[in-house]
């Protein structure tokens, strides 16, 4: 950002949302292990600070949820 290349982090941002939206489906299993969890939902979170789509959003839910089992 401060090196004035904002159209580059732009591209790279859309073309990272569309490889997540290809790779994470509603139904795409969530991870098993906390350390995996925890990182998806980081990732997640900052890709839909704006908005996304409902599939990601869904899935970080998801995720969200199964950080607050017993045994994760």
């Amino acid at each position: 950002m401060n090196a004035g290349r904002r159209e580059e982090l732009t591209a790279i941002n859309h073309r990272f949302t569309e490889h997540l939206r290809q790779e994470i489906k509603a139904d795409t299993p969530v991870p098993t292990t906390r350390e995996d969890i925890d990182y998806r939902i980081g990732v997640l979170t900052l890709l839909l600070q704006d908005a996304g789509a409902k599939a990601l959003e869904y899935h970080l839910a998801r995720c969200l949820q199964a950080r607050n089992e017993p045994g994760i």
